[in-house]
């Protein structure tokens, strides 16, 4: 490649990226998604800050400038990437709203169910699974902050749906339980897709077995601790 065709390609390369910035996403957004789909593809020890940075058309400073270093930026790639399956912000929506605790756990499925049918396509996704297999350390403050509230969330729901406080050890047991199928269908997804495990195609279908099995044993469980599942009133 002559210097000339090299430096065409560069000039129409940022040209891309301004137009980008156009369409109204600031170099901060830009130097996250980059950064996300190279760790993605390579894993937070062999992804550098400059191929960031060049892929985002961002000056080499930006890192830096808006995440304070390498790790800073990684932290906020996994945050995001919890994001990218179900954000804090739509669950909120489904657990405090005023349907029963059944048809909120319905819509969560019905989130989960999304996620997992876009799986293949989401960078977040192969993050989390590259964090999964190979982690990168003590789990970060952005990370903290998006997974908590929403374990809290479900405990809510879980122990609404059961007759259990929320705040309990069944309720905590029972919400690990009823989300572990859903980890699987997100980060497990091609394993649907080859036949081995049930049809994905049938969402509908999928979503309401899930429920008829979480309800069944939430009911069990608010037996035992005698009350019953909460299937038609709002929220406790």
């Amino acid at each position: 490649m002559t210097f000339e065709i090299f430096r065409i390609q560069c000039s129409h390369e940022r040209r891309r990226k301004l137009a980008q910035r156009r369409d109204g996403l600031s170099t901060r957004a830009l130097v996250l998604e980059a950064a996300g789909r190279i760790f993605a593809e390579k894993g937070y020890q062999e992804a550098t800050t400059r191929e960031i940075c060049q892929m985002a058309g961002a000056n080499s400073a930006a890192v830096n400038y808006y995440f304070g270093s390498k790790e800073g930026l990684y932290d906020e790639v996994l945050a995001e990437a919890h994001r990218q399956i179900v954000s804090l912000e739509q669950m909120e929506s489904v657990v405090k709203s005023s349907l029963s605790a059944e048809e909120k756990l319905r819509a969560i499925f019905s989130l989960v169910l999304h996620a997992a049918a876009n799986a293949q396509e989401s960078w977040g996704v192969k993050v989390i699974l590259r964090e999964i297999a190979f982690p990168s350390g003590s789990l970060p403050d952005s990370l903290r902050k998006e997974i908590m509230p929403k374990a809290a969330l479900m405990r809510d729901l879980i122990g609404q749906a059961a007759g259990v406080s929320g705040g309990s050890a069944e309720a905590a047991r029972a919400a690990f339980l009823v989300m572990s199928p859903c980890a699987f269908l997100i980060f497990f997804s091609k394993v649907f897709r080859s036949g081995i495990a049930p049809d994905m195609t049938d969402a509908d279908g999928l979503r309401e077995s899930m429920i008829s099995y979480a309800m069944g044993g939430l009911s069990a469980l608010g037996r035992q601790q005698g009350y019953g599942a909460e299937r038609g009133s709002g929220t406790a």
